[in-house]
């Protein structure tokens, strides 16, 4: 029988580990990580399953942001700005392994609890996240 809390605390340490080396690789500041999420939820997904993991990178979007979050527009097109509502979410990357959602990313959706949302691991029924089809 496989124990659920040791594989989530696992997981937890091995995300903790890879969001602490892609801050080591930029400034001190974390919003220097913000619209790194394809990027990072890759390098995660790889050392998962260095670890031994079945784990992919999903592609999605995400409900759960800080209602005083404004997106970064400089790399939007046109079309992309005007049609925005930040209810319909964002769009988002994070990494699904063994029925958790793990997303290192989220941070940059809560601009005053940065720390807070530093990892994130949830169940993958969670309504903060949405896979695409």
């Amino acid at each position: 029988m496989r124990n659920t809390s040791i594989i989530r605390q696992a997981i937890f340490d091995v995300s903790c580990s890879v969001r602490s080396d892609f801050e080591m690789q930029t400034s001190s500041s974390m919003s220097a990580l913000d619209n790194l999420c394809g990027p990072m939820s890759e390098s995660l997904t790889a050392a998962l399953m260095v670890a031994g993991f079945d784990a992919c990178t999903v592609r999605g979007t995400y409900f759960d942001c800080d209602p005083s979050y404004v997106p970064d527009f400089t790399e939007w097109d046109e079309e992309a700005v005007e049609g925005h509502d930040s209810a319909n979410g964002y769009s988002h990357c994070w990494v699904s392994c063994e029925g958790l959602f793990i997303d290192i990313c989220a941070a940059q959706f809560h601009p005053h609890e940065r720390d807070k949302y530093r990892v994130v691991v949830v169940n993958q029924d969670s309504l903060d996240y949405q896979v695409d089809q």
